[in-house]
């Protein structure tokens, strides 16, 4: 029995009950995203792809980044 006056240890990744292993964090996946949504706007503003690729990923990186400080502020 743990003692009732002491934290409980928090960690950054969940461990996965089914195979002992660890799983990330949904805010890694908003960052891998939003990555992938900046290197896409910056071709896009290149001229290599169109307009429209653009916008959208200038959408999801806005939606990314309002999900990440959400996430901050809940934490």
């Amino acid at each position: 029995m743990s003692d009732p006056r002491t934290l409980p240890v928090r960690t950054d990744a969940r461990t996965d009950l089914r195979t002992g292993g660890t799983r990330p964090r949904r805010a890694t996946w908003l960052w891998v995203l939003l990555v992938v949504a900046v290197v896409v706007d910056l071709v896009s503003s290149a001229g290599v792809l169109p307009p429209a690729v653009g916008t959208g990923s200038g959408a999801v990186a806005i939606g990314c980044i309002a999900a990440l400080v959400v996430a901050r502020v809940r934490r």
